[in-house]
């Protein structure tokens, strides 16, 4: 058991979903509350309900209420991801396009017992960079449309039909942090990873993923790639280590002769992103794995000697703190407080939206006096992977 962990919790990031139910039935009743909304932060609340509803005195009757609920949710919200993604999956067939499924929609049908225990926010999917507005220009033509206008560097505004969990059209599936905040693309040609890719059956239809090892290359830059932001739900992204690592689907040698032969700049940002995965599941990690997370260069050792799985678990949320956090170990404290600054004056506007809050009420003068604040704080305080 982790310091300060719940055992419930250590054991759902590794897998161990046999002790589950055991742990669960020593989790006070008062507890239940406040570990479900950890669990459902971390986008683990299915693979909770699935170990303990088949035994039915494991946890209270509302708990067990609750988790049939996110049950149900999570079954309809794959239902509905299915058939949006048939419809554009057809289209491009008809066109002779072809297509990889990414991230975490990918790793539901790869890895999981049932593809919805893995909760996902929008289906990700991969076309050729030469043929992603063609693509793009098909779905629209279905009665998609573009919520919008917000285009990323390795994909194109995200497309929705109503109110339905949106689908984003990648031309790029791979990239790395930068000392500055954003990310670096590395450019690989889709027939690469097509070559090594599989077929699944995705309810009546099939669908392409990537092998198990280029989906580890893509979960890494994901992560690494996103920390600081809220979309970062680290025992759900344990957990898909996990089920790659663990469970022998890939083992490390063919993990690094994947990236020397395609990307070795993804290097680091894959080492980085295991060893902070280390305290959760690092007993079924290599030697030679372990040999080279030891070897990582700063910023990136720093960042994995300072946040520390207490952090990860209990502190990494959509807060500016967290977010400050992370940054100060890639950037150093000032540089990552202007920065964190100016990321909030610019998404003002998205804020408002997501939250409901109105403009007076994210006025900019709170926020240099909240952020002196952190910077104080996390300066003068320990090294935080000694715990506390």
């Amino acid at each position: 058991m982790l310091d300060g962990i719940p055992p419930l919790l250590t054991a759902l990031a590794s897998g161990a979903d046999a002790s589950v139910p055991d742990l669960a039935r020593e989790v006070p009743e008062e507890e239940w509350p406040r570990l479900l909304e950890i669990v459902r932060r971390h986008g683990l609340t299915p693979l909770l309900g699935e170990a303990v509803l088949p035994h039915g005195d494991t946890c209270p009757p509302t708990v067990q209420d609750a988790l049939r609920t996110h049950r149900d949710y999570a079954m309809l919200w794959h239902r509905i991801q299915m058939n949006d993604l048939a419809l554009i999956l057809e289209a491009l067939g008809g066109a002779s396009i072809p297509h990889l499924l990414m991230k975490g929609t990918a790793l539901g049908f790869m890895v999981y017992r049932h593809p919805w225990l893995r909760l996902v926010g929008d289906t990700d999917l991969l076309v050729p960079a030469d043929r992603v507005e063609e693509a793009h220009e098909l779905a629209l033509g279905l009665g998609f449309k573009v919520t919008e206008e917000w285009a990323d560097a390795h994909h194109l505004p995200a497309l929705q039909r109503g109110s339905n969990p949106p689908i984003e059209l990648h031309h790029q599936s791979l990239y790395v942090p930068t000392p500055e905040p954003g990310y670096a693309l590395i450019p690989v040609d889709f027939s690469l990873l097509d070559a090594e890719a599989g077929t699944v059956d995705a309810g009546g239809f099939e669908a392409r993923v990537p092998s198990a090892r280029d989906a580890l290359l893509q979960l890494s830059c994901n992560f690494g790639s996103h920390m600081e932001e809220s979309i970062a739900r680290p025992l759900r992204w344990v957990r898909d280590y996990a089920e790659l690592l663990g469970r022998g689907r890939v083992r490390w040698s063919e993990v690094e002769e994947r990236i020397d032969s395609i990307a070795p700049d993804l290097r680091t940002t894959v080492l980085m992103s295991l060893a902070l995965a280390r305290p959760f599941i690092g007993d079924s990690y290599e030697p030679a794995l372990l040999e080279a997370i030891d070897g990582l260069p700063n910023p990136y050792a720093r960042l994995t000697r300072v946040v520390s799985p207490r952090d990860m678990v209990h502190e990494w949320t959509t807060s500016p703190r967290r977010a400050w956090h992370v940054l100060s170990c890639l950037m150093g404290p000032w540089r990552a407080t202007k920065w964190s600054l100016n990321k909030l004056l610019v998404s003002k506007a998205h804020i408002t939206r997501q939250t409901g809050l109105s403009g007076d009420a994210l006025c900019m003068r709170v926020y240099p006096i909240a952020f002196a604040l952190h910077a104080i704080y996390h300066l003068r305080r320990a090294d935080r992977s000694r715990g506390e």
